[in-house]
Formats: structure tokens, sequence, C-alpha cells
């Protein structure tokens, strides 16, 4: 028995020689923190930075005590990346909601397969419910695929996002939310579970603006960064009075040109943008298209000399009949002072050769409106424009695919103030209704200039959140918060974490 027990005892030194050997082997090559173990006990090679979590779908979710950091009075932004396995009608996402008296605060959930619903209580006891139109596409588009969901509260208008783009309003009567003592969920709430990932879930003390919504999302690892997009500026005459909706006052349009100079925006022309499509052209950081239609003469009286001590250029989009008129007193632009703007750096492109509605003419009439403009801009300047703007956006599929076979770009729509439009490097040039501009009016006010050149809002900082979940650990069952607050979230029910 003795040599036995000596025989075991040999064995097991060696097997825990080895161990010790084997362990520092897979060390050496893979260095090891003890504490990037995952609740199965499998080791994790990565620092945790790429981590979030898995819910089940059935009892998963984040718990975090209720605090004042969670309560929300008259302002707030909730905001969480969710990657969805399945839809499950009215899961849900943030929640400080009980359906018991009393505790009934907020909660975020999802609902008609593709939308968002917030219900918000003023007292505890009532609801109101504020649901996204399920055309609008505001929520969880499709499965297995992350996306940024962020809901805004202002006190009477609650407002949703999806992957940072602005989606709808709502109006409330509810103009300030009950603090219920409800302890708060994040992947449930109201007994119905979050079937998915979770990550970055964060609350703000205030309503955050389209721009910082905007920000927000391009700051994340999950964000898949969209194309750079430019907006096009059209406008017609630029003088006093302004008594017609195409006349944008003198002072309206210094003061417009003045913005774009103090916040950066550097213009680029019609044919810049084209030869960027072509890969010809290094697209600057704020680019800005200023276009004139029409030659009006306005323009070189008044835009003009403006622009130029801005440090701007534009894009006259020529109508070669006004072009050709002499008498002095005309209200258009000659061949002569369009080649004054072309020295100093304007573009010059075709808006035909009689203003006509190009959809009154037969296709041999719209050919020769296509072809003669052009030669006609070529022999003045010789240069070939590569742009022709439909006059009043008048256009189908089958003219601007004619419109195609002799310029790159054809612009077939001009988009109203408050629904601002930007063009891409991937824009096709020759598809109806592809190419959008930004009709100004003199009915546009600097608030609604800013909108549409700063695509949202002009640039401003984040404030810090309330709370911040940004679930990187990569192990154990607590997600800590970040924004200083230590309002830790407990992992419990159906969980995993997911490292990468």
């Amino acid at each position: 028995m003795e040599v036995i027990k000596n025989k075991v005892g040999t064995k097991l030194v060696v097997f825990l020689v080895l161990l010790v050997f084997s362990y520092s082997l897979v060390s050496a090559t893979f260095p090891i923190d003890p504490h990037l173990v995952n609740r199965t006990g499998s080791i994790a090679l990565s620092d945790g930075t790429n981590s979030w979590i898995n819910f089940d779908g059935s009892t998963g979710q984040i718990i975090v005590d209720d605090a004042d950091q969670l309560d929300i009075s008259s302002e707030a932004t909730w905001n969480i990346w969710v990657k969805q396995n399945e839809y499950k009608l009215h899961s849900g996402i943030f929640g400080k909601y009980s359906a018991n008296t009393g505790k009934r605060s907020y909660i975020i959930r999802t609902v008609l397969t593709n939308a968002i619903s917030l219900i918000i209580s003023p007292d505890g006891v009532n609801t109101q419910t504020m649901t996204s139109s399920s055309n609008k596409f505001c929520g969880i588009r499709n499965n297995n695929e992350w996306t940024m969901i962020t809901v805004t509260y202002s006190g009477s208008t609650v407002s949703f996002y999806n992957n940072g783009i602005f989606c709808e309003s709502k109006s409330t009567s509810v103009f300030s939310i009950y603090n219920s003592p409800q302890q708060l969920s994040i992947g449930g709430g109201n007994g119905v579970f979050f079937d998915g990932s979770v990550d970055e879930a964060k609350i703000y003390p205030i309503a955050l603006s389209s721009k910082q919504v905007a920000d927000l999302y391009l700051q994340s690892s999950h964000a898949i960064i969209p194309e750079q997009s430019i907006p096009i500026l059209a406008y017609h005459k630029i003088e006093d009075p302004a008594d017609q909706r195409t006349v944008v006052s003198i002072s309206s349009f210094n003061e417009q040109m003045q913005y774009l100079h103090d916040q950066g925006f550097q213009s680029i022309t019609l044919k810049d943008y084209n030869d960027w499509k072509k890969g010809l052209f290094d697209m600057p950081a704020k680019p800005i298209i200023i276009t004139f239609d029409d030659n009006f003469q306005s323009q070189y009286n008044n835009a003009f000399p403006i622009m130029e001590s801005h440090g701007l250029v534009g894009t006259i989009n020529i109508v070669t009949r006004y072009a050709g008129f002499t008498n002095p007193n005309s209200n258009y632009m000659n061949w002569v002072e369009m080649q004054e703007l072309k020295d100093n750096g304007w573009d010059m492109e075709s808006h035909s050769i009689t203003h006509s509605n190009m959809l009154a003419l037969n296709e041999s009439q719209f050919r020769n409106e296509l072809n003669t403009s052009l030669q006609l801009i070529a022999e003045h300047y010789n240069v070939t424009p590569t742009s022709f703007t439909f006059p009043y956006h008048s256009a189908n599929e089958a003219y601007t695919t004619i419109c195609g076979e002799y310029y790159d770009l054809c612009w077939t729509f001009g988009s109203e103030p408050d629904n601002p439009v930007y063009v891409a490097k991937s824009t096709d040039g020759k598809t109806y209704r592809s190419l959008k501009r930004n009709n100004i009016y003199n009915t546009v006010t600097m608030d609604m200039f800013k909108n549409i050149v700063d695509k949202g809002g002009p640039s401003s900082p984040i404030p810090s959140p309330n709370v911040n979940w940004e679930m990187n650990e990569g192990f154990g069952d607590i997600v800590h918060d970040s924004a200083g607050f230590s309002r830790d979230g407990t992992l419990v029910g159906g969980y995993s974490w997911e490292i990468i």
C-alpha cells in the first residue's frame, strides 16, 4: 500500500508540474487577465472594450436601484444600442415602470414590428402612450443588426430617432414625469423581456438636439459611418424688395453667407462635386454648394460681391436665351458678365435654352434644349458643362434618362426648406428625383437656414449623461455606471457576455 501511495503521489506531483507549465506557456502566449472570466467560467482573451450583454428573451435584464439620476422631470434623453434576435411585442428597453398604482413613471418598448412607444405618467397612476408611426421605421428594422434607439422628452414633445437620424415627433400633455420608486430595468420593465443584445445605455438630463443625437451615433463603435453628405442651396433673385417668394433680400442673403463663412464652410461648385464623384477632387470637411438659377442680373449685382467678400463661389445654371439679351436694362446677366464670375472661380452649367417646362416638349425639342445649351456654354467658356437643371424641376424618368446622355448630373428635385435634403458621392446623377437641392425662399429664417446647412443644427457639445452603462466589463453580473454617480446595474435572469 505504501508503494501505491508513493506512485500516486508521484503522478500527482508530475500532473501539477505539467499543469503549471502548461498554464505558464499559455499565459506567455496569451496574457490572461484573471478578471475577464464570464459566467460559464471560460477565459476571455480580450480587454473587454468591445463587449455587450445578450439577453435570452425570457428573464434576462439589468436592474438598477432607484435613484435621483434615474428620475425624469421635464426633460430627458434615453439612448441605447440594441441588436434584436427576434421581435417581441412590447418588450422593454428602458423601464422605470410597474402596472401597480403609484409605480408608473416611464417605459420605452418595442411595438408594431419596427416602431417604438414611450409610456409616461404624470402622477404614477394615469399614463399617456406615444407610438412612432410604423411607416417611419423608427424602431428596430431588422433582426441581428445593431440599431441605436434614441427617445427625447422635452416636457411637451417626444421625439424618436433611429441610428442618429430624426424620425418623428409627438406632442404630449404630460409636462412632468412622476418619479416612481420603481427600480429601472434595461431589457424588461413590464414583464416582457427583450430578446437580443444591448450596449451603451445612457440617460441624459436634457432633450438632446438632432445634431447631438447624430454626433452620439457617430461616436459609437457600432456606428456604420455614413457617406459625407453635401447641402446644395438653390437661389433665384437677390434684391430688394423681396416681394416674391423666390426673391431673397440683400440683407438676408448677406447674413446667410456670413454664417457659412463664420462656421467654416467651404464653397464648391457643381463641377467640383462631379469631379469628386469621379475621384478627381478632394472634398473639404465642410462643403457647401451654392447654385443660382436663370442668370438674373441681381446675382451679378448683389450676390457676387457679397459672396466674394466672404470667400465663397457659386454655380450659375444658365438659361442661354437670357444670356443672349443685349438690352442693358435686361433683368438677366449676359455672357460677358458671367465671364467675370467664371474668372473668379464660379461654375457655369446648363438650365436649358428657353426655360420651358421640358415635359411640354416632344423628345426632339427636349434634346435640342439639352444639346444646344451645352454647345453654347462650351463655345463661350471653352468648358463643357456636365450638369443640367430641369426648369421648375419638372421631369420624369424617361426625360431624366435622356438628359443622362448629355450630362453627368441631371437635377430633378427641389426640396422645401423644412425638409432638408443632401447628396453624397454615391448619389446617382442620372436617376429621376435622385439629385436634390434645397430651395431658399424669402420665408427662410436664419434658424431654418442653419438647420439646412448644419444638417439638424449647429454642433454643440453633448452634455454628460446622468447615468452611463458602457457594458465593457466582459464578465460578472455588474455593469458599472461611468457617469460618476455609481448607479451600477445588476444582471439578473438569463444573460451572457459577448466579447470580441
